[in-house]
């Protein structure tokens, strides 16, 4: 997926059980201190098979790193 497609407010999926919702967009969404990315977002994990991260769980990340993770959309039904 590519990271203009990601926008706040949708869920997206990886395809093999994991769901993500995008809360906001914006730079003060960084992983940390001095990374030169600026635009990046702040998700919540909905849904979990496998990964490091706890349901319920907020995190920060780059819209180009969650593209890469991201395979689609999430819409129930």
């Amino acid at each position: 997926m590519t990271k203009d497609r990601i926008m706040a407010h949708k869920q997206y999926t990886d395809g093999k059980g994991n769901v993500r919702e995008v809360l906001a967009l914006g730079p003060q969404y960084r992983l940390y201190d001095g990374q030169a990315e600026d635009d990046n977002l702040r998700y919540k994990v909905l849904a979990k098979r496998r990964g490091p991260y706890r349901l319920g769980e907020e995190r920060n990340s780059t819209r180009a790193s969650f593209a890469a993770w991201a395979k689609c959309e999430f819409k129930l039904g």
